[in-house]
């Protein structure tokens, strides 16, 4: 029940510039976890010094969330 996250990062021709495995340890559901990969996953691109990155990912709750522009009222920890 604990939960890995692998960031890949690509520039526009595919070509790997930087990967980083992310161990979240014990996480309760699949949204989370993704919620979490993608948060780790700009982080990650900001800290290599991208500035325009296009995160992609399974999780349509997540995506419709980040997409969304109204108040986002629901809770998770941010534990990095």
């Amino acid at each position: 029940m604990t939960a890995t996250v692998g960031v890949i990062i690509r520039n526009h021709e595919g070509y790997v510039m930087g990967a980083c495995p992310y161990p979240l340890g014990r996480i309760g559901d699949p949204t989370t976890t993704e919620a979490k990969a993608c948060l780790h996953a700009v982080i990650f691109g900001e800290e290599m010094g991208f500035r325009d990155l296009v995160v992609k990912g399974d999780s349509l709750t997540v995506i419709k969330k980040l997409k969304s522009n109204s108040v986002d009222r629901s809770h998770m920890p941010l534990q990095l």
